[in-house]
C-alpha cells in the first residue's frame, strides 16, 4: 500500500490522487509509459498536495513542451511527469481517469538539473 507524501496516510483505492513518475514520453500515448528501472517517485492526496508545487504546476495538453526549458518534448524522449487521477487496485499503479493533460512535464536531465543533481 502506497502512502501519501502530505499526511503519511495510506493512498486507497478510488482516492483522487497527484503522482510524480519518471516515464517514456510516446506520442502516441496521452501520458508517458512508466520506466521499466523506476516509476512512481512520489504520490499525494489531491488535497495534500503542497500549495508550493500547486503554484508552479501548468496543465497542458499535446504536444507537451518540458516547464524548465520550455522545449517540446520528443517521442521515446525519458521524462518526469505529474499526473492526476485515481488510485487503482494493488497490484496496479497507473492512475486511472487521467484524463487528457498533464500537471507537469519535464525532461529527465532537466529535471535532475533543476534538483542539483547529474542529469547521467
Amino acid at each position: 500500500m502506497s502512502m501519501c507524501a502530505g499526511c503519511s496516510k495510506a493512498l486507497l483505492p478510488g482516492s483522487r490522487v497527484f503522482q510524480l513518475a519518471y516515464g517514456e514520453y510516446k506520442a502516441t500515448y496521452i501520458t508517458p509509459t512508466f520506466n521499466p528501472w523506476r516509476d512512481v517517485i512520489l504520490e499525494w492526496h489531491e488535497d495534500c498536495l503542497p500549495r508550493s508545487l500547486l503554484l508552479v504546476l501548468l496543465e497542458q495538453e499535446q504536444p507537451y513542451h518540458c516547464m524548465i526549458c520550455a522545449a517540446k518534448v520528443s517521442d521515446a524522449e525519458q521524462v518526469t511527469y505529474f499526473t492526476r487521477g485515481s488510485k487503482p487496485s494493488p497490484p496496479y499503479k497507473r492512475l486511472e481517469a487521467r484524463g487528457y493533460s498533464l500537471p507537469m512535464i519535464a525532461h529527465i536531465e532537466c529535471w535532475a538539473r533543476a534538483l542539483g543533481r547529474d542529469p547521467k
